[in-house]
């Protein structure tokens, strides 16, 4: 697939099918985030890929982070359903890789541009996943912030999570996509 038309038609996809993911496609995923473009070649990415039991206890973990940050008191039936909401997140596809930054600690290298890097990581490996038809969505959320989820990746508080891409092949068709103009959100200088 043509890059621009690659960029062009991938989006997030909600409707999914089952079905495994090979090993030789979920590398070829992680081996296109490391090829983003990263400031003094700090290659700041690690990720996490999660498939398995390991949903189910990334799923405990996601649980309590939702209720550490409860911030109004809410009935019985209203936190059962966030909770279930909330346990079926990891559920949701056979794979997921959580790209995280460790920024590197150097006076040269301001960590804006690191997690900058990771987020280029990121949209890499959401468009192979898109070139070798598998769905793919990134999400963040309370979980991409929170404590309890950086102990359960073993990294440190100012490290960061760049987010969560859920892979699965997809069960619908590209939704079209709409954007804003890019004439409408450019601006030319040439004096």
């Amino acid at each position: 697939m043509e890059v621009f038309n690659a960029i062009k038609t991938r989006r997030s996809i909600n409707k999914v099918k089952q079905k495994k993911i090979s090993n030789s496609i979920i590398n070829k995923i992680l081996e296109s985030g490391i090829w983003a473009p990263n400031h003094h070649l700090t290659q700041p990415w690690k990720f996490f890929v999660i498939s398995g039991e390991a949903r189910n206890k990334l799923s405990v973990v996601m649980i309590k982070t939702l209720k550490d940050n409860l911030e109004e008191p809410i009935n019985e039936i209203e936190l059962k359903m966030k909770i279930e909401k909330e346990k079926n997140k990891p559920l949701r596809a056979p794979i997921i890789i959580i790209v995280t930054v460790i920024p590197t600690r150097n006076n040269k290298i301001k960590e804006i541009e690191e997690i900058c890097s990771g987020a280029a990581a990121a949209q890499n490996m959401l468009l192979t996943a898109h070139c070798l038809g598998i769905g793919a969505i990134l999400r963040t959320g309370i979980s991409a912030y929170d404590k309890n989820i950086k102990k359960f990746l073993g990294i440190e508080y100012n490290e960061h999570i760049i987010g969560f891409i859920y892979l699965r092949y997809p069960n619908m068709k590209n939704p079209k996509g709409i954007r804003i103009d890019y004439n409408e959100k450019t601006e030319w200088r040439n004096k």
